[in-house]
C-alpha cells in the first residue's frame, strides 16, 4: 500500500504523438484512462498533407521552402514539416494552419522554370496509446549499482514497497510495476529527481502502452517489405494497420510499430508460431526507452570495462601478419559479440585486450556478459589455431624453401631459420597439418631426386646454321661456360651445322641445357620486310655485317630469308633495336632505270662486266640487273652505295650514245646554218670526248639531228634551243590561225605578262668556279648580252643559278649567246613559269595552331565556343603536332587578315602611299594587331601622321599614332600616369606627388639618399621606375633588392652598367669611338658602328651589351637530314617508365663553304644517333634541336677530337646523349640534369 495519499483525478485528453516518438518518453500532454472507453468510439482526425512532385533536381530545398511559405506567390503560409519521401523522392509539407493546404492546392505551381505537381494527400494521426497507471519508466541508474540499493531507492521516493523492478536492456534504465494504481503520478515523479543515487540523478517517467514488437531470428531472405505485409496480415499474424517497419539491433531482428496499440496482445497471443520465408519467428512486446527486459537483476551498465586475455604470441603473430583471412574471420567473430581485438597489450605480446564495440548511428544492444561472452569467443578462436616445427636436412635447404613458395600458403605462415633448419608453421590447426604433409613431401622428393642428378653423363645437342649464329654471336655460349664451370663444352664443326657435346653430372648438364634453349628462346627477334636485293646482300655479307655489329658492342646477329625478310635475334631488345637502326640506317637499297635497250647493251658489253665485277670484288655493294622490270638494281652500305650508283651512272653517262631530232620551220633553219653554222661545228669538236654529233635535216621534215651521250646531247640541245628561240620566225602562217591571234591579242599579252615569270637558268660551270664570278659575268653586257640583275637564287645542292634581270628583254639577248667562263662551256637557257592562280579564303574555316600536348577534345571545344560565340562547328585535328581545322556551318564574319610584317615595313617606306621613308625596322607590338615601325629619320614621323586620308595595307584600314617605348602609348588617364628618371652617381632624382622633381643633395649615394628614393615610394602618385647607375656594386644590390632603410613598397627595377650601355648615346659599346661611324641600332635599341656589329653578329646572333636574340641563328652546318622514331618498349636508365625518342641524323660528305675551315676542299661526311626519353620534357628538347638543326647550329666542319680527322663534321657545342646507357661519362644515361642542360644550350642559341 501508498503511504502518502493520491489524487484520483486522471487527465481525460489523449496524448497526440509523431509517428517515429518513442512508445515510452516523458509526457508532454495529459493521460488517458484505459477505462475510459469514449476516445474508441470516436473517429480518428485526418491531417491534411501537401505532397510536391516534379520539381527540378537541382532547385534548393531552401527555394522550395521559401516560395511555399510565401502566400502571395504560393498561397500558402508558416511551415510545420518540410521532409522528404525517401522512396518516392517527394517532398511532404504540413502547415501551421491546416486550412492554408486547400489554397496551394487550388493553384498551379511553377518554380526555377519548372512547373510543380503538387496534391493533398490524408494522413491518419496515430491512435493515442495509454498510460500505465501502475508503471514508472527509471532511467540513469548508474553503472555498478546494485540491486538492493536500487530498491531502497524507490521505496523511499515512492513510499511503498509493494513493486516490482524489470531491468531493460538499454544501459541505466528499469520498468517499475506497482501492485496498485499510483495515486498521485506526477508528485511521485517530481520527488525521484530530487536526491542522488550514487551521484546520478534518477528520473521517473510515465509508461505507455507499448504500438510495437520486437521480431527476432529474421532471415536474411525476408525482407523488412515481407515482415511488413506478414503482421498486416490479420489472418496470418493476427495484425493489422501495420505503420513502420525498422530494422531491429541486430541483422536478425526487427521492430514493428502498428497504427493502434491494442494489436500487440493479438499478435502475442497468437496461436502456433510466426513463420516468415520458412523460418520461425520470435516476437515479444518491445520498449524502445528500454529495449527488452533483461532477465538478470542487475542494472545493464552503460560501457563495460575492457577485459585480457592471455594468447599465444606465434599465433597472434601469424594472424596480425599473413594470415589476414584468419585475422577477417576474428575481427567479424568479436564484432558480433560487440568487441574489439587490441593487440598487443602495451610490450606484452602475450597478452590481448577487448575492447566494448560503441557503435553510431545503430540501436545499443545489451552489455549482460559481455566480458564472458567476448573473452569466450576470442578463447575458442584461438584454440582452433595451431604451431607446429618442421627438421630440414641443410643440403635440401634451398630447395625446400623455394619448393614451399610455391605451394600456396597463404593459408597459414611459415618462418624458416637458416641457422637450425628448421620450418615454424603457425596457422589454422587444418591448414598446418596439411602444410606439414606437404613440406615432408617435399623433402623425400628432393632426395631421391639429388641422388639420382649425382650421376655423371654426356649430352649431345646438334645446331643448324640458323641458330649456330646467333648462339654464338649473342654469347650464349660464353655465359653457359660462366655459369656452369664443372662442365665441359666441346664444339665440333660439321657442314651447315655445329655439334654440341656437355659433360658433367646430370643436374649440371640438365640445368646448362635448359639454360641455353631459355636464353635461345628468350633472344629478342624481329622480322623485318624489305627489298630482295637487300636480303640478298644480307645474306651474302652476315660475317661483315656482324663483324661491325660486334666492333659497336651489339651482341645480334642477322640473316635473310626466302619470303623477303631481314630476321635479327639479339641478346636483349635493345641489342635487336640497335641491330635493326643499322641495317635500316646503313644498308640501303637503290635502282637505276634502264630507259631503253641501249643501256641495257652498254651494262652486258665488256666493259660494263668489268665495271660490275670490280664493285661485286669490295664486298660493300651488289648489283644486280633485272631486265623483267627494267632497272639495275643495288643494294649495300649507305657510305659505298651512293658511291657505286654515281660511278654506274657516269659510267652509262659517258658510254650510252642517243639521237634526237630537234624539229624547225625551214626559214628558221636556213637561218640557224647560215648564222651559226659554224657554231655548230665548232660544238661538235668541242665534245668529241661525249660523241657528240650534229647534222641537219631538210627532207621530209625539217630539222636538226643531234647524237652523243647523255651530257653531249644535253649541251647541243640546250645550244641548239637557245640558237633557234633567237631567230624570228619569217614563215607564212595560215588564215585561222592569224585570224585566231588577232582575236585573243587585245588583252592577251597582258594576261600572259600577269600570270608567267621568266628567268635564266645556268648550269655546267666548274664546282671550284666563284659564285660571285658568275655573277660578274652576267652583269657585265659585253661579255653576255646582260645587265643589272635583279633576282639571283643559287641552289648549292644542285649546284643550278637562276637569275631575273632589271630589263626583262635581256633574258633574250643572254641565251642567244654562247658564254665560256673559267675554261668550260656554260648552258643557259630560258625557263617560264606560270605564277600560281590566287586561292581564294574558305569563308566557314579557321586554320588552330598551337593547341598544347594533352589538352582534351572537351577543353579545345569550350576553348572555341568561348572565343567564337558559337558551338556550331566541327574540328578535325591534323597530322602536324598541335594543329586542327575548324569548320563552321556558315560563313564567319568579322576575321581579319594578319598583315605580315614585312608588307607593313614596304608600306611605311613608301612615300608616296604613307608619307613615310627609311623604315628602319619594324616590330610586333604589344598585341598581335598591333605593331611598332622605327624609321631612320624622326621627322618622317610627323609626314605620316599628318597624311591625308586612311592608311590602308592589303585592303585592311590601319591606325597610327605617336609611340614612345618607355611610355607607351599616351593615355589620358591621370591616375595611371607613372615617372621615370635616371640616377647618376652624384645625384639622386626622385619623383613626388604629381609630376614635380624633388633633387636631393649632390654628392655620394649615402643613407639620405637612400631615405629619399624610400620617400619616392611611398609618397608616388601610383607607381615609379628608378633607373640607378652606380659603380658601388653593394649599392646597386642594395636598391635591386629593395631592402632599403623604410622600405615600404616592393623593389625597385635596378639594372646593371651593361644594361644601362644605352645612357652614353654616342660611344659606340664595341670600339669606344666618341662618335659612331654609319650608326646602327638593334631592336633592343642599343647602338654600334655599322662595321662593329656586323663583325659581332658574324660570331654572334646576340646584342654585345645585353644578350638579346637581335638576329636570326645561323650556323654553317652542311646540308643533312635528321629523322626521329619513337619506341614505347624501349627504355632509358633514369626514364624506366617512358619510352625512348631515336635521332638519326646524316650529313652527306661534299664541298665546304665559304665559312668552313678550308672553303672549296672536300669534307667527310658523318652519321650521328642521339637519344631522348619520350615524355613532355623529351618531346620539348626534341623540337628545339630540330629548330636548332634547321638553323644549321648542330653540326659543323672542323677537325674531330676523339679521331683527330680534319675537314669532318663533327658535333657543334650542343649536348648530346649518343649512347642509351653508360652515364655521363659515356655520353649516356642516366644523366638528371641532361635535359636542363640541353635547353639552356639551345636558350643561349635563342630556341626556347
Amino acid at each position: 500500500m501508498f503511504k502518502t495519499d493520491w489524487t484520483q483525478d486522471v487527465d481525460k485528453y489523449p496524448r497526440l504523438r509523431p509517428g517515429s516518438l518513442s512508445p515510452i518518453q516523458t509526457s508532454t500532454g495529459l493521460e488517458h484512462d484505459p477505462e475510459d472507453h469514449s476516445s474508441d468510439s470516436e473517429g480518428e482526425d485526418d491531417e491534411p498533407v501537401v505532397e510536391v512532385t516534379e520539381f527540378k533536381p537541382s532547385t534548393s530545398d531552401e527555394m522550395l521552402r521559401l516560395y511555399f511559405e510565401t502566400p502571395r506567390k504560393s498561397g500558402g503560409g508558416d511551415l510545420k514539416t518540410f521532409d522528404h519521401d525517401p522512396k518516392t523522392g517527394a517532398i511532404i509539407l504540413t502547415f501551421e494552419n491546416p486550412s492554408v493546404a486547400h489554397s496551394v492546392v487550388a493553384r498551379s505551381h511553377r518554380v526555377d522554370g519548372t512547373s510543380l505537381s503538387v496534391r493533398q494527400i490524408v494522413k491518419k494521426k496515430p491512435r493515442p496509446c495509454p498510460v500505465k497507471k501502475r508503471c514508472l519508466f527509471l532511467s540513469g541508474i548508474p553503472d555498478g549499482c546494485y540491486s538492493e540499493l536500487v530498491t531502497m531507492f524507490i521505496e523511499i521516493r515512492s513510499g511503498t514497497d509493494e513493486f516490482k523492478i524489470q531491468y531493460g536492456e538499454m544501459p541505466g534504465t528499469a520498468l517499475c510495476t506497482f501492485k496498485e494504481d499510483i495515486p498521485d503520478m506526477e508528485n511521485v515523479i517530481e520527488r525521484f529527481p530530487s536526491r542522488t543515487l550514487q551521484g546520478a540523478q534518477v528520473t521517473a517517467e510515465k509508461v505507455y502502452e507499448s504500438d510495437c514488437i520486437l521480431v527476432q531470428g529474421v532471415s536474411p531472405k525476408a525482407s523488412l517489405e515481407m515482415i511488413e505485409l506478414y503482421f498486416g496480415n490479420k489472418k496470418k499474424s493476427g495484425g493489422t494497420d501495420v505503420r513502420d517497419v525498422q530494422q531491429g539491433p541486430t541483422n536478425t531482428q526487427a521492430i514493428v510499430y502498428f497504427e493502434d496499440w491494442k494489436v500487440i496482445g493479438n499478435v502475442l497471443s497468437k496461436r502456433g508460431t510466426h513463420k516468415v520465408a520458412d523460418t520461425e519467428l520470435l516476437v515479444e512486446e518491445y520498449h524502445e526507452r528500454l529495449g527488452r527486459l533483461s532477465p538478470l537483476d542487475v542494472p545493464t551498465p552503460h560501457v563495460p570495462k575492457p577485459v585480457t586475455v592471455q594468447v599465444q604470441e606465434p599465433i597472434m603473430e601469424f594472424i596480425f601478419g599473413k594470415g589476414q583471412h584468419t585475422k577477417k574471420a576474428l575481427i567479424q567473430k568479436l564484432r558480433d559479440a560487440k568487441a574489439i581485438l587490441k593487440w598487443p597489450d602495451g610490450d606484452d605480446k602475450t597478452t590481448a585486450r577487448l575492447e566494448p564495440l560503441l557503435e553510431d548511428g545503430q540501436r545499443q544492444s545489451s552489455w549482460l556478459k559481455w566480458s564472458e561472452i567476448a573473452t569466450q569467443v576470442l578463447t575458442d578462436f584461438l584454440n582452433r589455431c595451431k604451431s607446429s616445427r618442421i627438421a630440414v636436412p641443410p643440403p635440401f635447404w634451398k630447395n625446400v624453401i623455394d619448393r614451399i613458395n610455391q605451394l600456396g600458403t597463404y593459408s597459414f605462415s611459415i618462418q624458416p631459420d637458416a641457422h637450425t633448419h628448421l620450418v615454424t608453421l603457425v596457422g589454422e590447426q587444418q591448414d598446418v597439418d596439411k602444410g606439414r604433409s606437404d613440406i615432408a613431401g617435399v623433402i623425400e622428393k628432393l632426395r631421391a631426386k639429388a641422388e639420382y642428378e649425382a650421376e655423371q653423363t654426356k649430352e649431345d645437342i646438334t645446331f643448324t646454321e640458323e641458330k649456330s649464329k646467333p648462339f654464338i654471336i649473342c654469347g650464349i655460349k660464353d655465359k653457359i661456360e660462366k655459369d656452369f664451370p664443372n662442365m665441359t663444352i666441346t664444339v665440333f664443326s660439321l657442314q651447315d651445322k655445329i655439334r654440341l657435346v656437355l659433360e658433367g653430372s646430370r643436374k649440371t648438364v640438365q640445368e646448362a641445357e635448359l639454360s641455353m634453349w631459355r636464353q635461345m628462346d628468350s633472344l629478342e627477334k624481329v622480322e623485318h620486310k624489305t627489298g630482295r636485293n637487300k636480303v640478298k646482300f644480307v645474306q651474302n655479307h652476315t660475317d661483315k655485317i656482324h663483324e661491325i655489329l660486334c666492333s659497336q658492342g651489339i651482341r645480334a646477329a642477322c640473316n635473310g630469308s626466302d619470303d623477303v625478310k631481314i630476321v635479327i635475334s639479339g641478346a636483349t631488345k635493345k641489342d635487336t633495336v640497335q641491330a635493326k637502326a643499322y641495317i635500316d640506317q646503313e644498308i640501303e637499297e637503290n635502282v637505276i632505270p634502264i630507259k631503253d635497250q641501249t643501256v641495257l647493251s652498254v651494262l652486258k658489253s665488256k666493259e660494263g662486266r668489268d665495271l660490275l665485277d670490280e664493285i661485286h670484288k669490295q664486298r660493300f655493294t651488289v648489283v644486280n640487273i633485272n631486265e623483267t622490270e627494267g632497272v639495275v638494281q643495288l643494294a649495300g652500305f649507305k657510305t659505298s652505295l651512293e658511291e657505286v650508283k654515281q660511278s654506274i651512272l657516269e659510267f652509262l653517262a659517258v658510254n650510252v650514245i642517243n639521237k634526237e631530232f630537234i624539229e624547225m620551220s625551214g626559214s628558221k633553219m636556213h637561218v640557224l646554218l647560215t648564222r651559226h653554222g659554224q657554231s655548230l661545228d665548232s660544238l661538235a669538236k668541242q665534245q668529241e670526248r661525249n660523241h657528240l654529233k650534229i647534222a641537219p635535216e631538210s627532207g621530209s621534215r625539217t630539222g636538226v639531228y643531234i647524237q652523243g651521250n647523255e651530257e653531249g646531247l644535253t649541251i647541243a640541245r640546250l645550244f641548239v634551243n637557245s640558237l633557234a628561240e633567237g631567230i624570228k620566225d619569217s614563215s607564212p602562217r595560215s588564215s585561222s590561225e592569224s585570224d585566231e591571234q588577232e582575236e585573243d591579242s587585245p588583252g592577251g599579252k597582258e594576261e600572259e605578262e600577269e600570270e608567267e615569270e621568266q628567268f635564266v637558268e645556268v648550269t655546267g660551270f666548274k664546282k671550284s668556279s666563284s659564285v660571285e664570278m658568275i655573277k660578274m659575268h652576267f652583269e657585265n653586257p659585253r661579255r653576255s648580252g646582260g645587265g643589272d640583275i635583279k633576282t639571283w637564287e643559287h641552289d648549292p645542292k644542285t649546284g643550278v643559278i637562276r637569275m631575273t634581270f632589271e630589263n626583262p628583254s635581256l633574258a633574250s639577248k643572254v641565251i642567244a649567246r654562247q658564254h665560256k667562263l673559267g675554261g668550260t662551256n656554260l648552258m643557259v637557257q630560258l625557263i617560264v613559269k606560270k605564277k600560281p592562280r590566287p586561292r581564294p579564303v574558305k569563308k566557314q574555316c579557321l586554320f588552330l595552331s598551337g593547341i598544347p600536348d594533352g589538352c582534351d577534345s572537351e577543353n579545345v571545344t569550350m576553348f572555341i565556343e568561348n572565343r567564337s560565340g558559337t558551338g556550331a562547328f566541327k574540328i578535325q585535328y591534323g597530322e602536324v603536332p598541335g594543329t586542327a581545322l575548324c569548320t563552321s556551318n556558315e560563313d564567319i564574319s568579322g576575321i581579319s587578315p594578319r598583315i605580315p610584317v614585312e608588307m607593313i615595313e614596304l608600306y611605311f617606306g613608301y612615300k608616296k602611299k604613307s608619307g613615310g621613308t627609311g623604315v628602319r625596322e619594324v616590330q610586333q607590338g604589344p598585341t598581335d594587331t598591333q605593331a611598332v615601325v622605327y624609321f631612320e629619320d624622326w621627322k618622317v614621323v610627323g609626314d605620316v601622321l599628318s597624311k591625308l586620308g586612311v592608311h590602308k595595307i592589303c585592303g585592311i584600314e590601319v591606325s597610327v599614332q605617336e609611340y614612345h617605348e618607355c611610355l607607351g602609348r599616351l593615355s589620358h588617364n591621370r591616375e595611371t600616369s607613372s615617372i621615370s628618371q635616371i640616377i647618376s652617381p652624384k645625384s639622386v632624382k626622385y619623383g613626388a606627388r604629381g609630376t614635380r622633381l624633388i633633387e636631393s643633395s649632390r654628392g655620394d649615394i649615402d643613407n639620405q639618399s637612400v631615405n629619399a628614393l624610400d620617400d619616392l615610394k611611398s609618397n608616388a602618385a601610383s607607381q615609379a621606375t628608378v633607373f640607378l647607375q652606380t659603380d658601388n656594386r653593394n649599392t646597386f644590390f642594395k636598391f635591386k633588392d629593395g631592402r632599403s632603410t623604410g622600405d615600404r613598397g616592393g623593389p625597385f627595377d635596378a639594372t646593371t652598367r651593361a644594361e644601362s650601355a644605352d645612357v652614353k648615346k654616342d660611344e659606340c659599346p664595341i670600339c669606344l669611338a666618341d662618335k659612331m661611324i654609319d650608326e646602327v641600332a638593334l631592336r633592343c635599341n642599343h647602338r654600334f658602328c655599322k662595321t662593329c656589329i656586323d663583325q659581332a653578329l658574324k660570331n654572334d646572333y646576340k646584342c654585345p651589351v645585353c644578350q638579346t636574340v637581335c638576329s636570326q641563328p645561323k650556323g654553317n652546318q652542311p646540308k643533312g637530314t635528321m629523322k626521329h622514331n619513337t619506341d614505347r618498349y624501349l627504355h632509358l636508365p633514369g626514364y624506366e617508365q617512358d619510352g625512348v625518342i631515336t635521332i638519326a641524323y646524316h650529313i652527306p660528305s661534299g664541298t665546304q663553304w665559304a665559312d668552313h675551315p678550308n672553303p672549296g676542299k672536300l669534307f667527310t661526311g658523318t652519321s650521328r644517333t642521339a637519344y631522348l626519353p619520350d615524355n613532355q620534357e623529351g618531346r620539348e628538347v626534341l623540337v628545339l634541336l630540330r629548330k636548332a638543326f634547321g638553323a644549321g647550329l648542330v653540326f659543323t666542319v672542323g677537325r674531330s677530337i676523339t679521331s683527330g680527322l680534319g675537314d669532318t663534321v663533327i658535333w657543334n657545342d650542343i649536348h648530346h646523349k649518343t649512347s642509351m646507357s653508360g652515364g655521363p661519362q659515356n655520353y649516356g644515361y642516366p644523366d638528371p640534369g641532361y635535359l636542363k642542360r640541353v635547353k639552356e644550350d639551345l636558350a643561349a642559341k635563342g630556341f626556347q
